[in-house]
C-alpha cells in the first residue's frame, strides 16, 4: 500500500523535479531561494490535503482544466526568462521576486490537489496518503532547485535562454501528452 502512494507522489512530483532544477539554474539569491523551496514545501503538503478535504465536488469542478494549469505556468515562465535572455537583460530582480516565490508552487501544486481528490475515493488512510504523496512532492521540488543551483556553479553565467527554452519544451510536452 505505501508503494503504490509513494509512486503516486513520485508521479506527482515529477513536473515539479524538472521545473525546480531549470528554476535552480537562474540567479536566485540564497535566502530567497530556502524560501521558494519552504514555499514549494508548502504547496505540495497541503495541496493534497485540500483535494483530499474537497474530493469529487473538485474533480466535477475542475475536469481537466486544473491539471493545465501547471503546463501553462511552465510555458509562461519559458517565455518570460527568453525575453529578458533575448534582451539581456538581468533576471536576478524577476526571479528574486515574491511573485516567483508565490505564484509558481502554487500553480505546478494543482496536479496534486487533483491526486489528493483522487485518493479520496481510495481505500487507503487518505489523510496519510495525502501527506505521504506532498511530502514526496516537496521532496522532489527541493531536490531539484538545490541540485540546480549546484549545477550552475559550473555552467556559464548566462544559462537564462536555456533555462527558458527547456521550460517552453518541458510545458508544451505536458500540453500535447496531458502531463507532466
Amino acid at each position: 500500500m505505501l508503494g503504490t502512494v509513494i509512486f503516486f507522489g513520485v508521479l506527482a512530483g515529477a513536473d515539479n523535479l524538472q521545473v525546480c532544477s531549470a528554476l535552480g539554474l537562474l540567479p536566485i539569491r540564497g535566502a530567497r531561494k530556502h524560501v521558494l523551496a519552504l514555499a514549494f514545501t508548502a504547496c505540495e503538503t497541503m495541496a493534497p490535503l485540500a483535494g483530499l478535504a474537497l474530493g469529487r465536488f473538485l474533480l466535477w469542478c475542475a475536469g481537466g482544466a486544473a491539471a493545465r494549469i501547471g503546463p501553462f505556468m511552465m510555458l509562461a515562465c519559458g517565455i518570460v526568462i527568453l525575453f529578458y535572455a533575448v534582451r539581456g537583460e538581468d533576471l536576478a530582480g524577476l526571479v528574486n521576486g515574491n511573485k516567483m516565490i508565490m505564484g509558481v508552487p502554487v500553480a505546478l501544486s494543482f496536479d496534486n490537489l487533483l491526486a489528493g481528490a483522487g485518493i479520496s475515493s481510495l481505500h487507503y488512510p487518505a489523510v496519510v496518503s495525502a501527506l505521504v504523496i506532498g511530502l514526496v512532492s516537496a521532496v522532489m521540488s527541493c531536490t531539484g532547485l538545490y541540485l540546480g543551483a549546484w549545477v550552475r556553479r559550473f555552467v556559464p553565467n548566462r544559462m537564462e535562454f536555456a533555462v527558458g527554452a527547456y521550460l517552453c519544451v518541458l510545458a508544451g510536452r505536458a500540453m500535447f501528452t496531458g502531463g507532466a
